[in-house]
Order: C-alpha cells, then structure tokens, then sequence
C-alpha cells in the first residue's frame, strides 16, 4: 500500500501537468492561390477564403493543430468554347507547430503535416447548354509553412502565415488567434 501511495504521488503530479496545456482558437481571411492543368477546364485562380483552427500545445513551445479552409467565391474559367466556373470547397489540415519566440509577445513558428484539399468544377455540356457537368478534386498532401504572431492585447494575437499546402496550392493567412 506505502509503494502504491509514493508511485500516485509521484504519478499524479505528471499527469497534472499533462492535462494542463494552453489551447488556441483563430479565425482569419486566406488568400490563395490555386493552378490545376490536369483536368478540364484548367484552372489558374486566385481565390479568396475563411479559415478557423484549434490547437493545444503538446508541450511549451511545441503544439498540434487542426484548420479547415472554405471557399468564400467561385470563379469563371474557361472551357474550350464555353465557361465553367471553379471554386475551392475546402481543405482540411492536421499540422504540428514549432514556436520560437523572438521576445515577450512574438513568436516565429512552423507547420508541417498533411492537408486534403477539394476544388469543384463545373461546366455546361458541349452538347446540351442546359446539361451542367460536375468534376471534383480531392488531393491530400504535405503541408508546411511559416509564420509570425505579436501578442496585441492579453491573450489576443494577430498572425501572418505563408502556407504551401500542394505543388498547386499556396496561401497567405492573416488572423487573429486566442490562446485559452
């Protein structure tokens, strides 16, 4: 029983400080841009987006993410002697984050880890105007990125973030970020 109460003791200090991690909240505006020449119609569009994302710090200056993209507008393309139109649906992303801080209220960090990304088309049929045909792009890849973070008022951030998310995907983010 005396070897079991000094193991919880020793125990249950370590598992307080795991369950204590800072979180984080942020939402924010995305410019992206997005080049697809595989399919029909070809698609070289800069489209504008929301962002949100979640992350808990895994430990003090390493933590892991999780941000879901979705398109605000959709885009005229053209396809051979029509126009189609394209718009981004969404890419989700799972990234793991590496601060370093720069001072007090700044942080430089990295993201790397995996995103999906799905892209809708559309097009009249060559044949029947009123037809409409639907091709959809699902993509999941490497991620990475780069950004900075300036502490603005308590727990409040605002961040500048460069992301390349695919060989054909890229986008800067701004937003503002709270940490719980």
């Amino acid at each position: 029983m005396k070897g079991t109460m000094i193991g919880l003791s020793l125990l249950l200090p370590m598992m307080a400080q795991a369950t204590i991690q800072t979180q984080y909240l942020a939402i924010g505006y995305q410019s992206s841009q997005y080049k697809d020449d595989e399919l029909a119609p070809k698609i070289d569009e800069n489209f504008g987006n929301i962002y949100i994302k979640s992350g808990t710090y895994l430990q003090k200056d390493i933590a892991f993410e999780a941000n879901i993209v979705v398109g605000l507008e959709e885009k005229e393309v053209p396809y051979e002697k029509v126009m189609g139109s394209a718009s981004l649906q969404h890419v989700i992303s799972l990234l793991f984050r590496k601060d370093i801080q720069l001072g007090d209220s700044v942080n430089l960090y990295g993201l790397a880890g995996a995103s999906n990304l799905s892209v809708k088309r559309q097009h009249p049929d060559e044949d029947d105007q009123e037809k409409l045909i639907t091709k959809r792009r699902n993509r999941t890849s490497v991620s990475v990125g780069l950004g900075i973070e300036t502490k603005i008022y308590r727990d409040v951030y605002v961040h500048l973030e460069a992301a390349y998310y695919q060989k054909d995907y890229q986008a800067l983010n701004f937003g503002f970020s709270y940490k719980l």
